[in-house]
């Protein structure tokens, strides 16, 4: 076979080009290497390769032969760099896990239990005070108040040990990064409510619709809010807006009129009575309850059991201990965690998935707050898909290179695992 490429009587020295001799005796040995590679082992194509090309060529074949080796060598060290990515993509991934399994049922559970009772008027009034309180009821409550507290508690435990976790990439990280900050604006952020209230008077008084990303609408916003702070303390003690005599709802309607007039110079204000002031201020009282994000904290903290020794140094109280503590509205007020299970409680108490958001802000933020649940979900799933598919690349390769005859030390396939529980 050798000898349809070159005349093994003519001598190198017949050459013109040594460098041409080179170059065909490369490409004959890489064309003879990739014939044995399909029926032999690697370890017998050397040998046989080594005693054909150093009876045919002497130093020349020698040479080509070390080429041989350094092209196997680098199929070796490749495998050993596959290796090495793979039990590195198996380790960060064990550990990732550690926080996002159960932050991703943490998230499952507290959207199922939202959309539960966000699904028919019947289950939407669950939590209306004054519908039939059954210790079915209660239950749904109490559990509800849990699997918030949860997952703020594995929010939390995400966050506070960030520094050993790696989702893979910065893409990961500032997606994950977004959504976690997009959920805890649903429940901290007040410009949803700011917004209504704006809305709600625009169409009280026959103004003008404004869009809500204009500048008019924005300063009527701000004005409406910091005329609100400032009569909730007329009285002297805070007071809630609604709570004010209606002489005082009256100026208080006035104040806004002159306000409205400085941010829309046309705007044509109705006549103000005192019927009217009323029926204005109870369209601004609208229902919030928002948990500020350092209060999402502080109940994320509530929740959390630290194990300095553990596999994962954060836990979170189970619903039996959860229900020892917060089981009754009586515990929940006597607890030293008190201050931080009024917002909590707030959200869901009396709730009534019916009602205008005209009236009461919670719906909507449950639906936004189930929604970016959902999209959390996705994400999540997203990289422990990608992971594993990342994984099975990596695999592939490997089993590519084995097969074509590179060998090298480190474990086999078999001990690296970056799918499974934890």
């Amino acid at each position: 076979m050798l000898a349809h490429g070159i005349d093994s009587n003519s001598g190198v020295g017949e050459m013109s080009d040594a460098a041409t001799q080179v170059v065909a005796l490369t490409n004959q040995v890489e064309a003879l290497s990739n014939l044995f590679e399909e029926v032999l082992e690697k370890d017998h194509i050397f040998l046989l390769l080594s005693a054909v090309i150093s009876a045919s060529f002497g130093i020349g074949g020698s040479l080509l032969f070390r080429a041989l080796h350094l092209r196997d060598a680098k199929k070796a060290a490749e495998v050993t760099r596959l290796h090495q990515a793979l039990k590195k993509l198996s380790d960060n991934f064990a550990v990732y896990r550690l926080y996002a399994d159960p932050l991703l049922s943490a998230a499952r559970s507290l959207q199922t239990r939202l959309k539960e009772f966000t699904a028919s008027e019947e289950r939407g009034v669950w939590f209306k005070v004054g519908e039939p309180q059954s210790p079915f009821i209660e239950y749904k409550y109490v559990g509800t108040l849990f699997r918030l507290a949860v997952f703020l508690g594995w929010l939390r435990a995400f966050h506070r040990d960030r520094a050993r976790l790696d989702p893979f990439n910065v893409g990961n990280e500032l997606r994950l990064k977004k959504q976690i900050e997009g959920i805890q604006g649903t429940l901290a952020d007040g410009q949803p409510v700011e917004r209504q209230r704006t809305d709600n008077l625009i169409k009280d008084w026959k103004l003008a619709q404004l869009d809500h990303k204009s500048d008019q609408h924005k300063k009527l916003c701000w004005m409406i809010d910091g005329e609100i702070n400032r009569a909730r303390h007329w009285e002297g003690d805070y007071v809630k807006l609604r709570q004010l005599p209606p002489e005082r709802k009256l100026e208080f309607c006035k104040v806004l009129a002159s306000g409205v007039r400085a941010i829309l110079p046309t705007a044509v204000i109705p006549d103000l009575t005192l019927g009217s002031a009323v029926a204005v201020v109870d369209r601004l009282c609208i229902h919030e309850a928002l948990i500020y994000r350092d209060t999402q904290q502080a109940i994320g903290d509530m929740v959390l059991i630290e194990h300095a020794n553990g596999t994962r140094r954060y836990e979170v109280l189970g619903f039996r201990s959860f229900i020892d503590r917060f089981g009754t509205p009586d515990a929940r007020k006597e607890s030293t965690d008190a201050r931080w299970f009024k917002d909590l409680d707030g959200l869901f108490n009396n709730l009534d998935m019916s009602k205008d958001p005209g009236s009461d802000a919670r719906p909507a933020l449950i639906r936004d707050l189930s929604d970016k649940l959902d999209q959390l979900i996705q994400s999540l799933d997203w990289i422990q898909s990608g992971v594993e598919k990342e994984s099975e690349r990596l695999e592939a390769k490997l089993i590519e290179l084995e097969r074509a005859g590179a060998h090298v030390g480190p474990a086999p396939m078999g001990e690296v695992h970056v799918g499974g529980g934890h």
